[in-house]
């Protein structure tokens, strides 16, 4: 009997669930042209199964059918389920439409040894050459290395894939005999020591011709199992550091052994997974790729495990407040890594490395997933064209609605220097007045750019509400007045936040020739840091955003460039959490998108908290660049619509309904529900770890979700 697609994806997911993959990619690629899909090295999340792993790759086996009776493994010839095999268009059908869906981040593709590891090695490479090459996929792929493939099939698929893993499974020869005696030690370190040596060459290769093909470009990683035969940690730990030091390994991943067939040399079927072991020695792993520790340092033969219920770090920490103690200032990085508190991140001064680029770009340019200073604000509304109609506006438009009227409350008064009076709640603002008798903080010399002179009169709280337009351009007319009028408004709001009040309302009209002045006096005076931070937070969902804005605007005119970096201070910190809060819901928009297909048309939905829509541009416009979609903010009443190779924010008069998927698209949805459900390990289960990285309120416009609202 024939087997559906949906049968063979329930089948191989389900037999690949126990191959661990990792949620990072470590490789960076831009979409090519006439092609779809992209990498991006940290990697994005997709989904969270209710074990709390993260789901970013479709995990499948290209079959089941397996030569080889390793005992711990659930697709071993003598056991009795039921098999399947994809085939290679299958595969790479499915892949791409879970891709142009944003279901997944790429593909990791695994096999059960089919006839032998050459033919079975075939069978992936012909998967891996439609992707690349019919499709032109530019995802993340990552390919299992099947041991005993010949070199000259895994230097093939080095040149296709990623990443490239063979999986050791078993810490020892003794064991991997007893219990998987169709595998031999050499079949395992052989095209791992292929995989380094030939990726060194490449490397080289690349830095001579920057257009040479990359071999593995986020290298190799392998696979050990805990608690299926007797090594201790301190072996595992050891062989652990052989592999980072001979092969360079990126990552060693550690599975707990969760019995799936009987069998006399195995743990008994009841035996729970030892998954606090498991979570010790990724704590062990990581002292050893990024604090530079060595497996003796760790454990010894007096002590063969770590304590489960003991953080590794506690008991090297209590060491080191016990050793000597280190001068911060001469000692050497590796010695400072033995510090408590002290990270791989946080070099010491004397040890830091040079800047390079501009001054002032700071961590706005070296974060490669922020907007650059200079494009966020030509990306807002009305700074670049013509002006926007009344209903829609360009791309990074500001659409301020839907935000709920409340009851401001004053709080404190004008404040001597640059000291605030109160400090204010993340919810309503305080009201401190920064001020400086000599830089002063005047509205016409900062706003041209000119030499501060002493202001005329000091810096005062208005009993007067500003009402803008809602628009970036109109909020710099605010800034425009408070500066020109040295004062701070008691509240600002746009129309659609204006509430009664007994104070008075002035209508601040927007101005393109103030708001060019007072955006141009931002990167002059405070620097592109500055500038990146008030035009990105201007996209927040905080209801005294733009008092809080200007609060910190006439604090840095008053201080200089180097105000942005004082984080503790009363009137910055907002900031910081204000950007936090984007940064955050960026980047899990980035994975819980889910569009649907009508008409060559792919249609998403979202509600987010925060305008992020000028955010999310430049990501899936870049994953999908031949694509035409739509991705409707439903809390802002704002589309994001890219189309014919150009992208524009449009808001809306009223809601957007998509139509109901038809055939084709139920189909690809119910494929991936199924897929999702089949990827959970009850032995695993985590419900908060799940909660934790996908809370609810991202649930109903997630296709495998919507289910367990119901």
């Amino acid at each position: 009997m024939e087997q559906s697609l949906m049968d063979k994806l329930t089948i191989l997911a389900d037999s690949a669930k126990y191959d661990v993959a990792c949620t990072s990619s470590g490789a960076s690629r831009a979409a090519g042209a006439g092609g779809v899909g992209s990498c991006y090295a940290p990697g994005c999340c997709h989904a969270f199964t209710a074990d709390g792993r993260c789901v970013s790759l479709l995990k499948v086996l290209m079959t089941n059918c397996c030569s080889f009776d390793c005992s711990y493994c659930v697709n071993r010839k003598s056991n009795d389920v039921p098999r399947a095999t994809f085939t290679p268009r299958e595969l790479a059908e499915l892949t791409i439409e879970f891709y142009r869906r944003n279901y997944i981040e790429g593909l990791f593709l695994s096999s059960a040894v089919l006839v032998n590891p050459d033919y079975t090695t075939e069978r992936m490479l012909a998967v891996l050459r439609l992707l690349r090459g019919e499709y032109r996929f530019g995802g993340y792929i990552h390919a299992k290395a099947i041991p005993g493939t010949s070199p000259e099939l895994l230097e093939q698929l080095g040149f296709l894939a990623d990443r490239l893993s063979v999986n050791i499974e078993l810490p020892s020869e003794r064991s991997l005999n007893l219990l998987a005696p169709d595998k031999g030690r050499h079949s395992i370190f052989r095209p791992m020591k292929q995989i380094a040596v030939e990726g060194a060459a490449n490397r080289e290769e690349v830095a001579l011709y920057r257009r040479a093909p990359r071999f593995a470009p986020a290298g190799q990683s392998t696979q050990m199992i805990v608690g299926a035969s007797p090594e201790t940690d301190y072996h595992i730990l050891q062989l652990t550091e052989g592999l980072y030091n001979k092969y360079h390994l990126k990552r060693v991943f550690y599975s707990a052994y969760i019995p799936v067939t009987e069998d006399t040399r195995l743990p008994a079927l009841d035996t729970k997974p030892p998954l606090l072991r498991e979570h010790r020695l990724y704590q062990a792993d990581w002292l050893l790729r990024f604090y530079e520790f060595k497996a003796e340092e760790l454990l010894d033969r007096d002590n063969l495990n770590f304590n489960p219920y003991l953080d590794p770090n506690v008991q090297l920490g209590g060491a080191a407040l016990r050793a000597v103690p280190v001068d911060v200032n001469r000692a050497p990085f590796e010695m400072l890594l033995r510090v408590p508190g002290i990270g791989p991140n946080e070099r010491p001064a004397h040890l830091a490395r040079p800047q390079t680029g501009r001054a002032g770009a700071g961590r706005a340019q070296a974060d490669g997933r922020g907007a650059q200073a200079g494009a966020v604000f030509h990306h807002l509304p009305g700074l670049c064209g013509g002006a926007p109609g009344p209903r829609q506006r360009r791309a990074g438009a500001h659409h301020p609605g839907t935000h709920r009227p409340q009851r401001i409350q004053r709080r404190g008064g004008a404040a001597e220097h640059v000291q605030p009076a109160r400090r204010g709640s993340a919810g309503g603002a305080g009201r401190a007045a920064p001020h400086s008798p000599e830089n002063g903080a005047g509205g016409g010399s900062a706003m041209s750019g000119q030499s501060p002179v002493s202001p005329a009169r000091k810096l005062h709280d208005a009993d007067v509400v500003y009402l803008y337009d809602g628009s970036f351009e109109g909020f710099l007319c605010c800034v425009f007045e408070s500066f020109a009028q040295h004062e701070l408004p008691f509240a600002v709001w746009t129309p659609e936040r204006e509430t009664a009040t007994l104070y008075p309302v002035k209508e601040i009209p927007t101005d393109r020739a103030k708001a060019r002045r007072v955006f141009a006096s931002f990167r002059a005076r405070l620097g592109e840091e500055t500038e990146s931070l008030v035009t990105r937070d201007f996209l927040s969902g905080w209801e005294d955003k733009e008092l809080r804005l200007i609060r910190f605007l006439h604090l840095a005119f008053a201080l200089g460039p180097g105000t942005v970096k004082r984080r503790g201070h009363p009137e910055v910190a907002p900031l910081y959490q204000m950007k936090q809060s984007l940064d955050w819901e960026v980047d899990k928009f980035q994975g819980f998108v889910r569009f649907q297909e009508h008409d060559g048309m792919l249609g998403a939905v979202i509600h987010p908290k925060n305008y992020i829509l000028p955010l999310l541009r430049g990501h899936f416009c870049g994953r999908f660049p031949e694509e035409n979609f739509l991705i409707y903010d439903a809390v802002h009443q704002a589309v994001l619509l890219y189309q014919n190779h150009k992208a524009q924010l449009m808001e809306l008069t009223e809601p957007l309904t998509l139509p109901p998927p038809d055939e084709r698209e139920q189909q690809f949805q119910d494929l991936w529900k199924q897929f999702y459900k089949t990827l959970e390990i009850r032995a695993r289960h985590n419900e908060k770890g799940r909660m934790t990285h996908c809370p609810k309120r991202f649930w109903a416009d997630m296709t495998e979700m919507k289910e367990e609202l119901e």
